[in-house]
């Protein structure tokens, strides 16, 4: 049952992966992933950039009728490689996906679900688990939920930002379970409001060195505290629908 009237439209869900060359070898695994699971996305866009010599190496890929490849000659810091969805997504919901992991095959299906029986949240983390472990049928039949009115209160007592993010430390503190900030899931219109950083423009976290923990690095965090501050249309829920590569 739908909370509220869900334009369909919305519903056209995009998988975004910023990429380094690096990372192509894990690609072909990722996409043949997304495509097996009961929901398959409408578009795989992968966002190569910092270096295209190696471009042709994701030919292959093409042979999957929703992959589109859009390469960037030139470099790009990983914030801006990931606000270039703003670019390429006509709508719907945008899942973000580190091309050195691997996703949930039913990721798809959990976060278009959460969105249509949640029409007031734009934001979404999810939990994961490390790659070699399992994410049984068990893991994803009861989940909590923690909405953006509770997240505020535990990430910004002091109603201050960036004060109160950066004492907290890091994003997902106080959860029971771990928090990927950097598989992000959003409404397209939240990229109209909040927009992936530079390096020399993070305000929470010391760009030098990236800082990193639980997988999250400086970029995700920052994106991820600007939402609740700057829409509080965020919640964190304890599906793991990702497998991090340590």
């Amino acid at each position: 049952m739908l909370d509220g009237y869900f334009d369909p439209m919305r519903l056209k869900t995009t998988v975004f992966i910023p990429t380094i060359p690096n990372h192509f070898k894990y690609l072909e695994n990722i996409v043949q992933t997304y495509n097996t699971g009961k929901v398959i996305p409408d578009e795989i866009i992968i966002s190569a950039a910092m270096d295209n010599s190696d471009i042709h190496q994701l030919d292959h890929l093409k042979q999957y009728d929703n992959v589109r490849i859009e390469p960037y000659f030139g470099k790009l810091e990983v914030g801006p490689n990931r606000q270039r969805a703003k670019e390429f997504v006509d709508g719907g919901i945008i899942l973000y996906q580190d091309s050195d992991d691997l996703p949930c095959k039913e990721r798809v299906y959990w976060v278009r679900k959460f969105f249509q029986e949640n029409s007031d949240i734009s934001v979404l983390n999810h939990s994961y688990v490390f790659m070699g472990n399992e994410i049984s049928d068990e893991l994803l039949k009861s989940y909590q939920i923690i909405f953006s009115p509770e997240l505020r209160k535990l990430y910004f007592p002091n109603n201050k930002y960036p004060d109160d993010a950066k004492r907290l430390g890091c994003y997902g503190k106080y959860m029971s379970f771990p928090v990927h900030a950097g598989a992000v899931c959003i409404k397209r219109d939240v990229l109209d409001s909040v927009s992936w950083k530079r390096m020399r423009e993070y305000q929470i976290f010391n760009p030098l060195p990236l800082y990193s923990y639980k997988g999250a690095y400086a970029e995700d965090a920052e994106f991820c505290f600007d939402c609740i501050w700057k829409l509080n249309k965020s919640a964190i829920i304890s599906l793991p629908l990702y497998y991090y590569r340590k």
